[in-house]
């Protein structure tokens, strides 16, 4: 019985086998919300000379440690999806002018982003990193 729920455990944290969250589910839509902020900053923060050394290993570490990439992947769905996707815009919009009114640069605003809790989908959304970004394979 115990090797049995353990390998139902392991089994269930495979990429392949996890259940794929809907782009329309909230957790996702929120992730997005940060993905796609972040992305928003990060591309300003370029434009005005990049991270600093310390900023960038904070960055690296948010994208690695919480599947961010994956996350990332999946934002062209959302086009599918209007209303979400528009949403998705407002919000991106809204934080550029919390941001721009509180005189917060670009690579500042996007490392602070990236320290929210709701940024830290490792821990408030464990789902999106254990489905897999796009359809599971067939089983064998």
């Amino acid at each position: 019985m115990r090797v049995t729920l353990l390998l139902l455990a392991f089994v269930s944290a495979l990429p392949g086998y996890a259940q794929v969250v809907a782009v329309t589910d909230e957790s996702y839509i929120r992730a997005a919300l940060m993905v796609a902020s972040f992305d928003h900053f990060e591309a300003g923060c370029r434009r005005a000379g990049g991270f600093s050394d310390e900023q960038a290993g904070k960055v690296t570490a948010w994208r690695d440690k919480n599947g961010v990439d994956g996350i990332r992947s999946r934002l062209d769905e959302l086009d599918a999806h209007p209303a979400y996707h528009d949403q998705i815009q407002k919000g991106v919009a809204e934080l550029d002018r919390m941001m721009a009114g509180q005189n917060v640069g670009a690579c500042l605003a996007a490392v602070t982003l990236v320290g929210l809790p709701d940024a830290q989908f490792a821990v408030v959304s464990p789902n999106l990193l254990a489905a897999a970004p796009s359809a599971p394979p067939a089983p064998p």
